[in-house]
């Protein structure tokens, strides 16, 4: 799923195809994008777009194209069964007079020590203030053109639909209440060779309405090998959010609940002080 912004109100394209060589080849595939105004960045508009039928460990070449096209960027796809993944908590670009630098000097270590991961997994908190331009510097560094990064809403995420305007989550719940004291997003969940992701939105505290998310993706899921659990709010820890009232009511009803669902692994951010 790819997200991109554009001053073109024409819904643009994504073009792929199996890498070959420095050129983009003759023959490819397109995906069609929706486009829509963009609320946090006047005079944009947000296009995405799915792409599919990608083969396993292939590294594919991709352009976007709307009136005018882009430069190439590529990306590779992972091998079937095992793999590794990097985590990432609170990048919170807006927060240091040095955003970029830090973030950037982050994702060069951790791709440098684990290049064997095309997945980063990121627990909440991208934005200081939830504003596009702060999602700009996020998405700044060459490397987030060509890594998967599926996400999380964190507590500063939900300050503005920015988030939901940065990325293209699947599989998101449309049943129940939708959340309505958050613009940034609602829980989603995709299998990653045979592991199921469960991305919540923890701030929604309407418990019942996580569990039953989480109950209808693993049903709809029964094969898997892992089933984790991202979300921002961490329930355990050392940390000062410890003695939050917020926080131990998440933890006294969802941890109860993610034990009796078999979640074998459980991904936060939030405590970092």
């Amino acid at each position: 799923n790819l997200t991109w912004q554009t001053k073109s109100s024409v819904a643009g394209k994504v073009q792929y195809a199996e890498k070959d060589g420095d050129t983009f080849p003759a023959e490819y595939f397109e995906a069609q994008a929706v486009s829509e105004p963009a609320v946090n960045n006047s005079g944009y508009y947000v296009n995405k777009a799915t792409i599919e039928n990608l083969k396993p460990d292939t590294e594919y070449v991709y352009r976007l194209v709307n009136e005018n096209i882009s430069e190439l960027y590529s990306f590779k796809t992972d091998k079937a069964g095992d793999f590794s993944f990097l985590l990432a908590g609170d990048p919170q670009i807006g927060s240091s007079g040095f955003d970029l630098q830090i973030w950037e000097n982050s994702l060069s270590k951790i791709t440098q020590q684990f290049p064997q991961s095309n997945l980063l997994v990121t627990a909440g908190d991208h934005a200081e203030k939830g504003k596009f331009e702060q999602f700009e510097i996020y998405f700044a560094p060459l490397k987030m053109k060509s890594l998967t990064n599926a996400t999380t809403v964190g507590n500063h995420d939900e300050k503005t639909s920015a988030y939901s305007e940065q990325f293209n989550n699947p599989n998101t719940k449309t049943d129940g209440t939708v959340y309505g004291e958050s613009e940034a997003g609602e829980n989603y969940w995709f299998v990653y060779n045979n592991v199921l992701f469960l991305c919540l939105n923890t701030n929604n505290t309407n418990t019942q309405e996580h569990k039953t998310f989480m109950e209808k993706a693993i049903a709809k899921n029964p094969d898997v090998d892992w089933k984790v659990a991202v979300f921002h709010h961490c329930l355990f820890s050392s940390g000062a959010y410890w003695f939050s009232p917020e926080i131990e009511q998440r933890r006294n009803e969802l941890a109860p609940i993610l034990t009796d669902l078999g979640i074998d692994v459980v991904f936060n951010g939030h405590e970092h002080r």
